[in-house]
């Protein structure tokens, strides 16, 4: 079970998107419960490898803490490093697990719908290789007007780039700008 970050309502303390999205992997979490009984066995991977500002936490290690309080096993959770943002964290997320479970058939990708928008493509694109069946558990209602209206906008450009050859372009431009200075801070309000 993949669970996006969104970001930091401040220093040290996740924002209520990412909050509701561990409570809504926690809930599937549990309607698996049957399953685990049988002898499946389900993990939390969480994401979002950037820190509110140089030296702090990182989001990923906070939706951890999180999931630990909640009375989840840390041996079932585990943290992506290395990846931020809607195209890099999928191949990141989906090797990690390849790697270490090399029998894994099924993902569940628990985010608002908004950012699924975006994220959607690259996770398709990045399980059909590696053989894995992707549910997405898409909520609604995350997230304010602004950012909801500035994903859209994204989808949009990412999928224009997609289909239109210019996605290493593009990737290139948002790599560079966009996502790797968030690896020395990041305090965009997702739920503004």
């Amino acid at each position: 079970i993949v669970v996006i970050a969104c970001h930091f309502a401040e220093r040290n303390r996740l924002c209520t998107t990412t909050i509701e999205r561990l409570e809504a992997a926690r809930q599937f979490y549990q309607q698996c419960a049957l399953r685990l009984a049988e002898g499946y066995r389900y993990l939390f991977v969480v994401t979002g490898d950037v820190p509110y500002e140089s030296g702090s936490p990182t989001l990923c290690v906070l939706m951890h803490d999180y999931l630990i309080a909640q009375g989840i096993s840390p041996d079932d959770v585990l943290t992506a490093t290395g990846g931020t943002g809607s195209f890099m964290e999928p191949p990141l997320v989906i090797g990690l697990l390849r790697e270490r479970y090399p029998g894994l058939k099924r993902l569940a990708v628990v985010s608002s719908n908004w950012q699924l928008w975006a994220g959607r493509p690259f996770w398709r694109r990045a399980a059909e290789p590696a053989g894995l069946s992707l549910r997405f558990i898409s909520l609604s209602g995350t997230g304010g007007w602004r950012t909801r209206c500035t994903y859209a906008g994204y989808a949009l450009l990412i999928r224009i780039a997609l289909a239109s050859g210019l996605w290493p372009w593009l990737e290139r431009i948002l790599s560079a700008r966009v996502y790797e200075p968030r690896r020395q801070g990041f305090r965009i309000n997702g739920c503004a």
